[in-house]
């Protein structure tokens, strides 16, 4: 069987459908998938940061806060400082972002991942 579909043979008592309807029916299939991927992008995501780096402003600009910012429109990242013994105080800075920015989805990571388990463990999100 070969790859090109002008050689493929139609199925036993069926007749294959003319170039154009295919074409018609490959262009439908590609709007579908861009409609889709826009929908995407508009996405709320929230990404709740890992903390330790040398400065707030380069919690919020990192590797994984610039990646979902290429993919999504609409990122935010509340940023906080994870010195061990402040959970308490990092949990209700995410907790007022959810709230005041009502994201569709939350990313964590480490610390982060740590403080949305957590949140969701206590029925936050």
């Amino acid at each position: 069987m070969s790859d090109d579909d002008d050689n493929d043979e139609p199925i036993r008592g069926m007749r294959k459908a003319p170039k154009f309807i295919q074409e018609n029916q490959r262009e439908k299939e590609l709007n579908n998938y861009s409609e889709a991927a826009r929908q995407d992008r508009a996405i709320k995501v929230l990404y709740i940061h890992e903390g330790n780096a040398r400065s707030l402003e380069d919690l919020s600009q990192g590797q994984v806060a610039r990646y979902l910012r290429e993919k999504f429109d609409n990122v935010y990242v509340e940023s906080m400082n994870t010195v061990v013994g402040k959970i308490q105080e990092c949990e209700d800075i995410q907790l007022r972002a959810i709230h005041s920015y009502e994201p569709d989805v939350i990313v964590g990571k480490a610390f982060g991942g740590m403080l949305l388990m957590e949140l969701i463990r206590k029925g936050y999100w």
